[in-house]
């Protein structure tokens, strides 16, 4: 056996995807923030544009966020 294997380009990116999350959330971690805080502010325009100037979130991530953020109970009370 030579040690290699074989995946498909799709299964590739999608890990190289996960690994990258994954490395945001170690960075998150090992600052010792707590990531999981609620925001101090409601406004989820500034809330984006703050995470956007940190250069740790892709675009897609960030607009999938302000998304989700307008679904979000706690923004619509």
């Amino acid at each position: 056996m030579n040690g290699k294997v074989t995946i498909t380009k799709e299964k590739y990116q999608e890990l190289v995807e996960k690994a990258g999350r994954f490395e945001v959330i170690q960075k998150l971690a090992a600052d010792g923030r707590d990531f999981f805080q609620e925001p101090s502010a409601k406004n989820i325009t500034a809330i984006i544009k703050e995470m956007g100037k940190t250069d740790l979130y892709s675009k897609s991530f960030l607009k999938s966020l302000g998304l989700g953020l307008r679904k979000s109970t706690y923004f619509s009370k």
